[in-house]
């Protein structure tokens, strides 16, 4: 470890050539701005520093200004990892997914998986603005303002799968995260609140009105996986109440780019898995699960039928999962209750 005067020597260093990299950059230099942000990598390595991830980006476009593409799409694939790899998801929650009985949840429940997707795939174009901004022709002014290609090709990498869960086990914001930590340093266990298994629209838009289920995940860490370019992040998303423009820059910013939905879909309180793999060519992809990420509980529907649940229960016999089933509560129309299932497979 550096001592507090060779951390001060360093940081100046890396301080120094990072202005001359940014110079060398801003007056199109790309080989001269190359070399100084090579020269900083090699440092930062030296002295076991992580440095600026910004300079990945900048690498990524200098090289992609000097057409040496594999170059360019090392960096930007670099920058969007540590853009995504904040850290600061709660480890261990209770997360919810309301689903329609389908091929793609049997495959889910048969495989122990939990599916990601490429945002293009969603029914709602502006779910995931960064997508909007990516596919929209005409109306949108992009020449000053446009990504480099090589980002835009890592970017659309990217696949996201959606939960309901408790937004204060969550915390997006570096600033933040010394006061989140305190705060969650006295719960002993996640609170399992009502609202995230009995929200009444998400019943209707998500579970097939009540014919699917609402699973309940006791969700742990997802990077298991060996491959270090590959990452998993747990985040929460932002509920913006205001106009947003459709502006490239904005989108380098991670959180308007995938985090940010309109206030209408605050009754999701959504938690986002969000999976990024540089090499990922495919629009679906299945994580596994594993003992510290696994099916806690099935919510079955007030219209599920007795086949659909034969079915499921029977695909999950050996795992140790409780059931319930939905049912009218006679003090609330508006409120139905979860009771323990103990109808037979």
């Amino acid at each position: 470890m550096l001592s507090g005067e060779e951390q001060f020597a360093v940081n100046r260093e890396i301080t120094q050539l990072e202005d001359n990299g940014y110079a060398y950059f801003n007056e199109n230099k790309y080989p001269d701005a190359i070399t100084i942000f090579e020269q900083i990598f090699n440092i930062c390595k030296g002295k076991n520093i992580d440095p600026d991830k910004e300079i990945y980006l900048k690498l990524g476009i200098a090289y992609e200004k000097t057409e040496q593409p594999l170059m360019s799409k090392k960096n930007f694939a670099k920058y969007v990892y540590n853009t995504i790899n904040t850290n600061l998801g709660h480890p261990n929650t209770h997360l919810f997914s309301y689903r329609t009985i389908n091929q793609h949840l049997l495959q889910d429940l048969i495989l122990s998986e939990v599916t990601v997707s490429n945002p293009a795939t969603f029914n709602d174009p502006f779910d995931t603005p960064l997508y909007l901004y990516l596919s929209s022709t005409g109306n949108i002014d992009k020449n000053d303002d446009s990504l480099p290609e090589g980002l835009v090709a890592m970017l659309k990498k990217i696949c996201v799968r959606s939960f309901v869960g408790d937004h204060t086990n969550f915390c997006n914001d570096f600033d933040q995260l010394a006061d989140h930590i305190n705060n969650q340093s006295s719960i002993q266990k996640p609170q399992i609140r009502r609202e995230f298994y009995n929200n009444i629209l998400m019943w209707s838009h998500y579970a097939d009105s009540h014919r699917g289920i609402c699973i309940e995940y006791s969700m742990s860490d997802l990077n298991s996986i060996e491959d270090k370019s590959i990452i998993t992040q747990f985040v929460k998303v932002n509920y913006e109440p205001h106009n947003v423009a459709l502006k490239g820059s904005r989108f380098l910013d991670y959180r308007h780019g995938f985090i940010d939905k309109h206030k209408d879909w605050k009754y999701e309180s959504e938690i986002r898995l969000i999976y990024f793999n540089p090499n990922n060519e495919e629009l679906h992809i299945g994580l596994p699960l594993s003992n510290d990420s696994k099916i806690a509980a099935i919510y079955f529907g007030l219209r599920c039928s007795d086949k659909d649940k034969k079915l499921i229960k029977t695909i999950l016999k050996d795992q140790d999962i409780q059931f319930y089933q939905m049912r009218h509560n006679p003090q609330n129309m508006y409120q139905p209750i979860a009771e323990i299932d103990t109808s037979g497979m």
